[in-house]
């Protein structure tokens, strides 16, 4: 597995992600970025390949079709 740097080094637009597992097997995850320009030009480029070797190996583990939503006004609340 790579060191959680690499990933830093390769997109510092991403502030973090929330991954959340759903009884029927399925998953979402959320991923904030710095600003919407950034993620674009963040997923425009190639990874390195050791990254490339890992995501290859998480999408073989994907069943079905990833679907996407671009939340660009996202509302978060917590506890008061």
């Amino acid at each position: 597995m790579s060191d959680p740097t690499d990933w830093q080094k390769f997109r510092p637009d991403i502030l973090g992600t929330v991954n959340v597992g759903h009884e029927d097997g399925g998953w979402t995850m959320a991923i904030y970025f710095t600003s919407e320009e950034a993620a674009r030009a963040g997923e425009s480029q190639p990874p390195p390949p050791e990254l490339e070797a890992m995501m290859k190996e998480m999408d073989a583990l994907t069943i079905g079709d990833t679907t996407y939503f671009d939340l660009q006004d996202p509302w978060l609340h917590g506890p008061a």
